[in-house]
């Protein structure tokens, strides 16, 4: 088992173990008494028990919010060694193995910005809710300071959704490219073969990629949940989740054990090849000078 899959499934299985706890905390719900009239109503008493009961989760969903992002973060570390090579170090279809390696470090980029915001948003909220006057703002309706701080942390979290849903359209993006790239690995050494070149090459396992595939689908699923998500919350939500869980929890995990499992030898065999291509062109050198 490669070491840098096994480190990278071991923080994807701590991120995935976070993300189960915050889901089911409150049986699903963003809280144990969340009501949806009351929100759109923007009941007063009940935007002050919920934050009540926000107070004490700040740290956690910090927490989790940061695994998610290292996590995401780490998974970068194989799909760069993937494209490294398959490219055959950046000798072979250079321009698909730099787009994919720039769509990863974008999508990094999106979950860390998106973490990064959400936790800066739930600070800023629980300060003020603990901090600030919200109930007597000198105007006929008191509590009016509640729906406002309501009203703009929904804004923000709003925000924020657009940037990650970018996560789950570099993830389909990711994989698909990855998927294709396989294939044509698979070809080339089919034709070296055809053509009675010997050879000792091999890549990685069409299966590998066709669970990746089936991982980037989900991702674009999850994107279109995501944006969907301003018509129906609760219903694209529950959507969101199902795809999320079904990656994270099972398909990743598969993906990165099938690729740890093939990746120590596929690279002592690609060095292998390197360095004897390095010497005879080391050789074909020192004869040219030669002459």
């Amino acid at each position: 088992m490669d070491i840098s899959c096994l480190m990278v499934l071991i923080l994807v299985f701590f991120s995935d173990l976070l993300s189960l706890i915050s889901i089911a905390r409150f049986n699903g719900k963003p809280s144990p008494n969340f009501d949806v009239k009351a929100w759109e109503a923007l009941d007063v008493d009940y935007i002050k028990t919920e934050y009540e009961e926000f107070q004490g989760w700040v740290a956690f969903d910090n927490i989790t919010s940061m695994m998610n992002a290292i996590a995401m973060f780490a998974l970068l570390i194989p799909i760069f060694q993937v494209c490294w090579i398959l490219s055959g170090r950046g000798k072979r279809r250079i321009n698909t193995h730099v787009l994919i390696m720039i769509i990863a470090i974008a999508g990094g980029m999106s979950e860390l910005i998106a973490n990064l915001l959400m936790t800066g948003v739930r600070g800023g909220s629980a300060f003020i809710a603990r901090s600030v006057e919200l109930d007597d703002w000198g105007l006929a309706e008191e509590g009016i300071g509640w729906k406002v701080l309501e009203l703009t942390d929904a804004m923000a979290s709003s925000l924020v959704t657009w940037v990650n849903a970018f996560e789950y359209l570099s993830m389909f993006l990711i994989f698909f490219f990855l998927w294709m790239e396989v294939k044509f690995e698979h070809m080339r050494i089919k034709t070296l073969k055809r053509e009675g070149q010997t050879t000792e090459e091999e890549t990685f396992d069409e299966n590998w990629a066709a669970v990746g595939v089936i991982i980037g689908v989900l991702g674009l699923i999850e994107f279109m949940a995501q944006v969907m998500r301003v018509t129906n919350w609760r219903a694209w939500t529950i959507i969101t989740r199902l795809m999320s869980m079904s990656s994270m929890l099972v398909l990743v995990p598969i993906w990165l054990i099938m690729l740890g499992r093939k990746l120590p030898r596929l690279r002592t065999a690609f060095e292998e090849q390197q360095e004897r291509e390095g010497g005879f062109m080391g050789v074909r050198t020192n004869e040219g000078l030669m002459e």
